[in-house]
C-alpha cells in the first residue's frame, strides 16, 4: 500500500466504525478503534505518529501487558 493510500485509509477507516457503532445496539469501543482514531487524528492535525506509539506503549505498560524495553521507544509493541 502506498503512503497516500495508508494516510487516506487512517482518516476514512475510524471514521467508519464510529459511524457504525453509533448506527448498532453493540456499542464497543476497544483499544484497537482508539488507536486507529488516534492515528487518523494525528495525520489530521500533523502529530508525529510517534506521540502515538509511546503513549500507546505507556499505557500497555501500565496495564502490566509487559515489561517496557528500548523497543517501546522506536515502534508499537506487538500484541501477544
Amino acid at each position: 500500500m502506498s503512503p497516500i493510500e495508508q494516510a487516506l485509509r487512517n482518516l476514512i477507516m475510524p471514521v467508519g466504525k464510529a459511524v457504525n457503532i453509533a448506527l448498532t445496539d453493540a456499542k464497543h469501543f476497544d483499544e484497537k478503534f482508539m488507536e486507529e482514531a488516534a492515528r487518523g487524528a494525528s495525520q489530521l492535525m500533523g502529530v508525529p505518529q510517534q506521540l502515538n506509539t509511546w503513549a500507546f506503549n505507556l499505557l500497555d505498560y501500565s496495564q502490566s501487558n509487559g515489561e517496557a524495553t528500548y523497543k517501546d521507544f522506536l515502534s508499537r509493541r506487538k500484541k501477544k
